[in-house]
């Protein structure tokens, strides 16, 4: 009984398909459905991602918009928002990333934003002016993608960052944004006022026209740049294949290096004469990471 139930719940969470996605595979704005049409505004750039390709926003002159009629009524129900987001570490400044609102200020909105001077990712969804739900997340540092999922279910406002539930709300009502405004990316009615334009890499896009659960979400993130293989036991004189997941770094660089076959290599095989702990530090541009396994030798 417990094992049927445990394939039906697995089951459900990889089958769930998103309203729309926007994979930014080959530099592309248009949705994986080819249900909404998109106007963008300075060079696209492809760029390194989680999966595949993602696209790179430099700051400037460099924005995009959606329109679609789902799109226009996807924030009045209960919906999930998710994305891989890269920013650029010497900005500064809060980085619009999406919105949809038709002018700055009091007003019925949606957006998510990234203040950089202190590393806080905010998302706010409001209705009238005494319904307003802001969330916000101080983010690892250790990190250099962060995968963010937002969800509304019914009063329930939940933020989730790599997988992890980190800040919720409940609200007295159920929030329901309706305004004019397109859904974009970095193009804010309060560029400006108080938002400046993300600077970063963003992949993998997903409009879900349902509150994902926190199993879903976990089940669907990606960790890029860290180990795959964990800590682990071995006889002495054995060895072990060291394999890392998905990266766009472009240096690698283990510490202690003594009995590590290719101390520069992400994938590599370590023979440790004693039980020791092995640190992969990998370099995207201004964006360090460390990742540790320790092998226990018997």
């Amino acid at each position: 009984m417990f094992f049927l139930i445990w394939v039906q719940s697995n089951f459900a969470q990889v089958t769930k398909t998103p309203l729309h996605h926007f994979s930014f595979d080959s530099c592309s704005l248009v949705d994986t459905q080819k249900k909404a049409t998109s106007t963008s505004v300075g060079p696209l750039t492809c760029d390194c991602g989680v999966i595949n390709t993602a696209l790179k926003w430099n700051g400037g002159l460099n924005f995009a918009n959606w329109d679609a009629t789902t799109i226009q009524s996807f924030f009045t129900g209960d919906f999930t928002v998710s994305f891989y987001f890269k920013p650029e570490r010497k900005a500064t400044g809060l980085m619009d990333i999406l919105s949809k609102r038709s002018k700055c200020g009091i007003d019925s909105l949606f957006a998510i934003s990234y203040l950089a001077d202190n590393h806080t990712l905010i998302a706010d969804l409001r209705g009238r002016v005494e319904n307003i739900g802001t969330l916000s997340v101080k983010l690892d540092e250790n990190y250099c993608w962060f995968y963010v999922a937002f969800t509304k279910q019914g009063q329930k406002l939940t933020l989730y960052v790599n997988g992890e539930e980190k800040a919720f709300k409940i609200n007295n009502y159920t929030i329901s944004v309706q305004n004019s405004g397109k859904f974009s990316l970095a193009n804010s009615p309060c560029l400006g006022v108080s938002d400046i334009r993300f600077n970063g890499v963003l992949d993998e896009l997903k409009l879900y026209s349902s509150a994902l659960t926190k199993e879903e979400i976990k089940s669907q993130y990606k960790e890029a740049d860290k180990l795959l293989t964990k800590d682990t036991v071995i006889l002495k004189g054995q060895s072990v294949n060291i394999r890392a997941n998905t990266s766009c770094s472009n240096s690698f660089s283990w510490s202690p290096t003594a009995g590590v076959q290719n101390p520069n290599a992400q994938h590599t095989r370590i023979t440790p004469a004693s039980t020791s702990v092995y640190y992969l530090t990998t370099t995207q541009n201004e964006c360090k990471i460390k990742d540790s396994i320790r092998i226990t030798v018997v």
